[in-house]
């Protein structure tokens, strides 16, 4: 765990960037520093590896007050993330990742054997090792700076923006990776994000901070969605908040999940059983949804250019959210239920789906009221 109390950071000009913060960054768990520009969420996570030093107030990591440790010792406990990676370019990427244990004094051969099962657990192939970093995409350098942060196999993870240089879908990628990584590895972890949607996929727990390094609240994600402290908090989450809450509340065991006409890719079209609107789900071999398709469209066979590719699905057990969705996105109003394979599994109506939402809603009202 680590614990702030009553930190702040005071510039010798006087401009106060953190301001008596306590904040605890539960063992195991994932925090997520997040505020607008100026608001001393990347100092204060600088302050725990002592970056930067405090003004005043304490810092422990469980239980012991950093300022009593050596800032180098500090440092080789804390596995540290950076955006753009920060990697070596002068040495390969197995070199880059059994950096820090070769300096401690590990020999060539144990550090690079470990480099190597760190790359593998990251999702990295053994044969981009040999590559220097500028050899890599801006994804493939992330991973790599992950992997070189847990070399030493650190109980505490700082990460500053570090999914914030690359494109909006391997961004996506990676924060999904990270947390199937983190179910792995279960570090304490402190990470920095101006990206509120970021915060919310990969929180256990939000620090929301305002100007001046003031914490204005601290929860869950679902508890800042449902109930915002204050203005600032409500105004910097944005909005589609109801929307959004909803990916923490799944489905019940009321929400039918229905049968529904379907046909295989290529399947001739005197074979076709359609649903009475007319609709049928395309699937491939492997039974995968592939898109609806309408008997006006098809011709001769169930052919790709006749699919309409617009609905998503959501798998069984996915939260209301994804139900939602794919039920409003499709073409008539039922949304496409995979099982754990991705095969699929039958629709759920939009009523069903709003049934559920409400369910939920007065399930949660009432819990709230009995506190």
């Amino acid at each position: 765990m680590i614990v702030f109390d009553q930190v702040s950071k005071t510039y010798p000009d006087g401009t106060v960037a953190v301001d008596s913060l306590s904040l605890e960054a539960p063992q195991g768990e994932i925090t997520v520093l997040v505020g607008p520009s100026g608001c001393g969420k990347t100092t204060s996570m600088r302050m725990i590896n002592r970056l930067i030093d405090p003004t005043s107030g304490s810092i422990t990591m469980d239980g012991e007050d950093t300022s009593g440790i050596d800032k180098v010792e500090l440092r080789r406990r804390i596995g540290y993330v950076i955006q753009n990676a920060g990697l070596f370019p002068h040495r390969t990427v197995v070199d880059n990742v059994g950096a820090l244990p070769r300096l401690l004094g590990t020999k060539k051969s144990p550090a690079r054997e470990r480099a190597m099962e760190l790359l593998e657990l990251v999702g990295l192939d053994e044969s981009l090792a040999q590559r220097y970093p500028w050899q890599l995409s801006g994804g493939q350098q992330q991973r790599v700076g992950v992997a070189r942060a847990l070399a030493t196999d650190p109980p505490f993870l700082l990460m500053d923006e570090p999914f914030s240089a690359v494109d909006p879908i391997v961004r996506a990628q990676l924060q999904q990776e990270f947390l199937r990584l983190q179910e792995r590895i279960g570090k304490t972890i402190v990470l920095v994000t101006h990206d509120i949607d970021e915060a919310l996929i990969l929180g256990d727990q939000i620090a929301v901070l305002r100007q001046g390094g003031h914490l204005a609240q601290v929860a869950s994600p679902e508890v800042l969605l449902r109930d915002p402290a204050d203005a600032f908090v409500a105004n910097f989450v944005g909005r589609s908040r109801g929307y959004r809450s909803l990916g923490f509340t799944g489905a019940d065991e009321h929400t039918p999940i229905l049968q529904t006409a379907s046909a295989v890719l290529g399947e001739a079209a005197e074979a076709l059983r359609f649903r009475p609107d007319g609709w049928l789900v395309a699937v491939d071999a492997q039974r995968r949804p592939i898109g609806w398709a309408h008997r006006d469209q098809v011709g001769a066979a169930l052919q790709d250019s006749a699919i309409n590719h617009a609905g998503s699905t959501a798998s069984l057990g996915a939260p209301l959210r994804d139900f939602l969705d794919a039920a409003l996105s499709s073409p008539n109003g039922d949304g496409i239920v995979t099982d754990a394979e991705g095969a699929l599994l039958g629709v759920v109506s939009t009523d069903d789906v709003v049934a559920a939402i409400r369910r939920a809603k007065g399930a949660a009202a009432a819990t709230r009221a009995a506190s």
